[in-house]
């Protein structure tokens, strides 16, 4: 939870929340919890409910890794 939490830059508590209210996702392994990352980009492309999750969520969410769409593809190059 404390992960989720991070990305979602929340505290524990707000994500505890979001999970008992049911807008996040988890899947529990006995007597944890576990929020996937396809959980969170699912609660994140909802549309912003909470100050708490706000777009720089989005922005830590999208530093995964992934290539970036280029912006420039005008005749300069």
């Amino acid at each position: 939870m404390s992960e989720a939490a991070a990305v979602l830059r929340c505290s524990r508590a707000t994500a505890y929340r979001l999970l008992e209210s049911g807008e996040l996702r988890s899947v529990r392994v006995r007597s944890r919890r576990f929020v996937t990352s396809d959980a969170i980009a699912e609660f994140l492309d909802q549309p912003a409910s909470r100050p708490s999750c706000s777009q720089a969520s989005r922005d830590a969410l999208d530093d995964r890794g992934l290539p970036e769409a280029p912006t420039n593809l005008g005749a300069d190059g």
